[in-house]
Parts: structure tokens; C-alpha cells; sequence
């Protein structure tokens, strides 16, 4: 997230659920300087994993979408 945010190109990791493991694939990301990084998961909640970033700079938003079913 550090790396992302202060502009330099990562390799991003698919996570393989098989294995239990990231995948490097080759696929790079790069935030230009009016980019948004939006990180989704139980993770990005945690402030252990983003400690690094300034509180003023990190919004936390909850979503939970419901299914209503009509039989």
C-alpha cells in the first residue's frame, strides 16, 4: 500500500485458495496522482496492516448488501 501510494509500480498477487497462497502473475499496478486506492476485505480493517498510512488519509466504509428472496 506504501509503495502503491507513494507512486511507484507494484506487482499485484492473486491469492490462489487452493494452495493458500499468492500467485505473482505478472500483473502490475501503478496509482497515478489523483487515484484512489479502494481496498476491500476484512484486512483493510485492520490497523496493524495500514499503520504506515496517516489516519487523515484512510476512510473505513462498511457495506453489506442483502438478497431478498420472494417465493
Amino acid at each position: 500500500m506504501t509503495d502503491l501510494l507513494a507512486g511507484k509500480t507494484v506487482e499485484m498477487p492473486t491469492y490462489n485458495f487452493v494452495t493458500g497462497e499468492r500467485e505473482y502473475r505478472g500483473d502490475f499496478l501503478t496509482l497515478g496522482r489523483e487515484d484512489i486506492l479502494v481496498i476491500e476485505g476484512i484486512h483493510c480493517l485492520n490497523e496493524r496492516l495500514s499503520y504506515s498510512l496517516p489516519k487523515e488519509s484512510k476512510f473505513k466504509i462498511y457495506i453489506s448488501a442483502l438478497t431478498q428472496l420472494n417465493i
